[in-house]
């Protein structure tokens, strides 16, 4: 199975990539690791494939006289050139791939190597860290972007709250928000709160390795529901 792992970044991706993959390996599964983050400098874990292997966004920086920015985009049309070189990495015999994604969000998911590589994978996290979600509007807010990456990439995405030490619970039956925006904003958590029973988020901390049962039990009932029991 391909997991594919995105979310904005501070949200903990590359820490879930580190910690879930050293769990399911301690738990007797075969996992393999893809760093697509051409920008990171320090990676806590080996992978089997890292895309800085071909190219990073700093040498893009200095090959082509730009700044940072025009580099993050140059390094997606980079990524989107190497997709066959990340094919060739997978194994059929492994259990699971983790997927680990560029920090910025928007550039990966809103571009066209998004696409390209979400097609590539069976399902995906969309990770939202406890520190953007204390109240029910700020909750909302992240849950919609997360359903509106989930369109963008034509792939199922599983959220998943991130850093949780313990259980975030939203009041949405006693929402308050002040100013112009307060109907608009109703109207939208009202919209969240209807989906929720069938897409609730689960609640991990990596460091401490907490609600990782939950995540393997999810993905076990993802490859049942695509008719794969093995």
């Amino acid at each position: 199975m391909k997991v594919l792992i995105v979310g904005q970044a501070g949200s903990g991706k590359t820490t879930l990539t580190n910690y879930f993959g050293k769990w399911l390996t301690k738990n007797g599964y075969k996992v393999r690791l893809f760093n697509l983050d051409p920008g990171i400098k320090d990676l806590p874990y080996l992978p089997h494939f890292d895309i800085r292997n071909f190219f990073t966004v700093e040498k893009i920086m200095k090959e082509e006289g730009i700044g940072p920015n025009a580099a993050l985009i140059r390094a997606m049309e980079r990524l989107l050139e190497n997709k066959e070189k990340i094919i060739e990495r997978f194994d059929e015999s492994a259990d699971f791939h983790l997927i680990d994604t560029p920090g910025q969000l928007e550039i990966f998911a809103f571009h066209e190597v998004g696409k390209e590589i979400a097609s590539l994978c069976d399902v995906g996290f969309f990770l939202i860290p406890t520190t953007s979600i204390s109240s029910a509007p700020e909750f909302c807010i992240f849950y919609l972007l997360y359903l509106v990456t989930e369109i963008r990439l034509g792939l199922e995405l599983l959220p998943v709250i991130t850093k949780a030490k313990k259980r975030v619970d939203i009041d949405f039956e006693n929402l308050r928000v002040e100013g112009f925006l307060t109907e608009i904003s109703e109207k939208v958590c009202k919209i969240v709160k209807s989906i929720l029973p069938s897409r609730r988020p689960i609640f991990i901390d990596s460091l401490r390795e907490k609600g990782f049962d939950e995540l393997l039990d999810i993905l076990h009932e993802f490859k049942c529901t695509c008719g794969d029991l093995t």
